[in-house]
């Protein structure tokens, strides 16, 4: 989503309530299988006339890949964020001429919220929980630390 920084100097209440889709960024990411419309509220503040700061909170529903059984996996996101956004390349996101993509922003954002693995609660229990044993030639070693 493309917003105009005249429309956001417009916005006397300088707040943010929309939804976003990311559907077709799906094609660049392995872990996400599926993502509902991404919901973003905030605010927003002109440090000056070409420098503001988003404060947004973003929730979402991703549809992960269980880590054991590969079935689907509804995983929530909740999360808050503050970026910087100006003319000058000080900041990470760029006003290009009068506008600001806030979808770039809100999808680095969530990205790295995304866990590395997710597990299905019906997932079978104990494949990956059992404990080291000890080996029976070091057994003694444990009765020495407790004196």
């Amino acid at each position: 989503m493309i917003l105009s920084v005249d429309q956001l100097k417009k916005n006397i209440e300088s707040t943010l309530d929309l939804e976003l889709d990311f559907k077709s960024m799906l094609e660049t990411s392995d872990l996400i299988n599926d993502i509902e419309k991404v919901h973003v509220t905030g605010s927003y503040q002109f440090l000056t006339s070409e420098h503001l700061l988003f404060n947004l909170h973003v929730e979402t529903t991703l549809t992960l890949s269980c880590a054991i059984t590969l079935k689907p996996v509804k995983y929530q996101v909740s999360f808050d964020f503050e970026e910087e956004v100006s003319k000058t390349e000080q900041t990470e996101y760029q006003i290009q001429g009068d506008q600001i993509d806030l979808s770039e922003m809100v999808w680095g954002a969530l990205v790295p919220e995304v866990p590395i693995a997710v597990v299905s609660e019906d997932a079978p229990e104990g494949l990956f929980d059992k404990e080291k044993e000890v080996n029976p030639a070091f057994s003694s070693l444990k009765d020495l630390l407790k004196k």
